[in-house]
C-alpha cells in the first residue's frame, strides 16, 4: 500500500516539473518581450517549491521489509 502511495507521489512530482518546465518557458518568453526584473521572483519561488516537492517526494520512501524486520529484531532485543 506504502508502495502505491509513494508511486502516485512521484508521478504527481514528474506532472508538477513537467508544467514547471511549461511555466519556465512562457515567464521566459514574457521576459524577453518585457526585460522586466519581476519574472526572476515567480521563477525562484516555483523553483524552491518543486525542490520541496521532489524532497518530500523522495525522503518520504516506502519503508522496506528489511528495515522493518531489523526494528523488531532491535526492539526485541531491547526488551
Amino acid at each position: 500500500m506504502e508502495a502505491c502511495r509513494h508511486a502516485e507521489r512521484v508521478r504527481t512530482l514528474k506532472r508538477h516539473a513537467a508544467v514547471y518546465a511549461v511555466g519556465v518557458v512562457l515567464i521566459t518568453a514574457v521576459w524577453a518581450e518585457t526585460w522586466s526584473v519581476w519574472v526572476v521572483w515567480p521563477l525562484l519561488v516555483w523553483t524552491q517549491v518543486l525542490l520541496a516537492h521532489a524532497l518530500v517526494t523522495y525522503l518520504r520512501r516506502p519503508v522496506s521489509e528489511a528495515e522493518v524486520r531489523r526494528e523488531l529484531e532491535r526492539l526485541e532485543r531491547d526488551r
